[in-house]
């Protein structure tokens, strides 16, 4: 037993400090240093281990219950937005720009210059050509004005052909059905109506006409009814006859006779056009046709020419401006119409199909919150930062003036839904030895329960299989190691 002793000669003026320190050095006098060491350290184990069990709290589980309700698997994605078509327009030819005959913005139609080089700093062989075109023109207009024969001729396949047209559509309405079940049952309720009136106009004519004379006004213009209904039933009797009858073998020989003059008149006219081309073919007409065609071909080396129609989304150039052969001066996009271009991994691409739904937004531009659908997927993938990406294309569909192209989009492509599945949260799910586990607290304690998945989401994920029911308390937050039939689950 360790005894701690002060001195006899406490005094006033000696405070507690002294004695303690006094009371130390005794202690360190009769005792091994050994012996307090151990002591100290068991006292500081023994404090810790009483601060451990007073701070550490209960085990305490967070859950959430499994509920039945929809869920949807969805694939994330960032995509660009591409116009329906996009074009670069190049300089054929190096030069100072003359002219700019559009700006940015303007909407053009395929194969129009866009600018024009300076003739004088292009080069004497489209300086030359650009020159002769119009000659070239002007000579072709004079050649095939004077080409009256070959001319004739083609107005004779025209007037021959339109002869042939009319031919057949009259053949075709004499061996066509003349009626049909409708048309017959308006017939009949004509001749009925008729038949009706002079019924009553008999009735009318024994107790109202009978005694008068016939020179009588009324009875006169009375009887000039009667025989107009009678007329009208016998026309109409006459229309049911044809409608109903068949055309002679006369008219029907007459039609295809005519049809076949028609045919022939035709037949000739188009062999006689195209011997009198086949003999123009190395003449005047053939070759000035050539020197426009090849003048136009080198001119036009000095013309940025658009290739589609659309809108000017950028255009490079103006006046003074020095370009070279092969440099882009402009761009036009069809933006009738907008696609967007991502790629996804080897694994999301065979989750989708063309036809797909998907919906497209923007966190930069809240207005963008369009929907669209998968329009084609890339059979062969390329690789991309070490791993194969597939492009795919996705139609936008609604309003998309708020889109330009370069645009970067979300987009969110529904792959598969249910509209009623158990459900439990994702992050309650652990792996082990292969199969998917979720623990369920069931009367205070922690019960792992081996289940099979179907659809999932970051969120939720639907139970198919094992002994989870609707609202067992699902743990959120297992304890980091387990036991499942003696088995340690991390």
């Amino acid at each position: 037993m360790i005894i701690l002793q002060y001195p006899h000669n406490f005094s006033g003026n000696i405070g507690y400090d002294n004695c303690w320190k006094t009371g130390m050095k005794n202690i360190l006098k009769t005792t091994p240093l050994w012996l307090v060491i151990t002591g100290s350290v068991l006292i500081l184990v023994f404090a810790g281990v009483a601060g451990f069990f007073a701070l550490k709290p209960k085990n305490e589980f967070e859950t959430r219950k499994a509920a039945m309700g929809p869920i949807a698997s969805n694939i994330e994605a960032t995509g660009t937005i591409e116009a329906r078509q996009s074009s670069l327009i190049r300089w054929m030819s190096s030069g100072i720009v003359d002219e700019v005959y559009a700006k940015t913005g303007d909407h053009v139609a395929a194969e129009i210059p866009l600018a024009l080089l300076d003739l004088d700093t292009v080069g004497p062989k489209i300086n030359n050509a650009y020159s002769d075109l119009f000659l070239a023109e002007a000579e072709l207009d004079v050649v095939l004005n004077s080409n009256t024969s070959l001319n004739n001729a083609r107005n004779r396949v025209s007037t021959t052909y339109d002869d042939m047209v009319t031919a057949q559509n009259y053949y075709d309405w004499v061996v066509a059905p003349r009626t049909s079940e409708e048309l017959n049952e308006y017939l009949d309720d004509d001749i009925s109506d008729i038949e009706d009136q002079l019924e009553y106009m008999e009735f009318i004519e024994e107790f109202f006409y009978a005694g008068m004379t016939d020179n009588n006004p009324k009875k006169i213009q009375f009887n000039l009814q009667v025989l107009q209904l009678e007329q009208a039933k016998t026309d109409q009797i006459a229309r049911w006859n044809w409608f109903n009858g068949q055309p002679s073998q006369t008219e029907i020989d007459l039609a295809e006779a005519r049809l076949r003059v028609a045919k022939a008149a035709y037949e000739d006219a188009v062999r006689v056009y195209e011997r009198m081309e086949a003999n123009d073919s190395l003449t005047e007409k053939t070759q000035a046709m050539a020197r426009v065609e090849a003048d136009k071909s080198i001119a036009g080396q000095a013309l940025l020419i658009n290739t589609i129609a659309g809108e000017l989304t950028m255009l490079e150039v103006k006046p003074g401006d020095y370009v070279r052969a092969g440099q882009v001066g402009a761009r036009v996009d069809d933006l009738s119409g907008f696609f967007v271009k991502l790629f996804l991994s080897e694994v999301d691409v065979n989750r989708v199909h063309v036809g797909d739904s998907v919906l497209v937004s923007s966190e930069s531009d809240p207005s963008i919150n369009l929907t669209g659908m998968i329009k084609s997927i890339e059979l062969a993938g390329r690789r991309m930062n070490n791993a194969m990406a597939y492009e795919v294309m996705v139609s936008i569909e609604g309003d998309t003036h708020a889109l330009k192209p370069g645009n970067t989009v979300s987009l969110l492509i529904e792959v598969d839904k249910v509209e009623q599945a158990l459900l439990v949260p994702t992050r309650a799910l652990r792996i082990h030895e292969g199969q998917k586990i979720v623990f369920v607290l069931r009367d205070g304690v922690e019960t792992p329960v081996v289940v099979r998945t179907g659809i999932r989401n970051s969120e939720s994920t639907q139970i198919v299989g094992g002994n989870v029911e609707v609202g067992d308390e699902i743990i959120l937050n297992p304890p980091s190691v387990s036991t499942l039939d003696g088995v340690m689950i991390q």
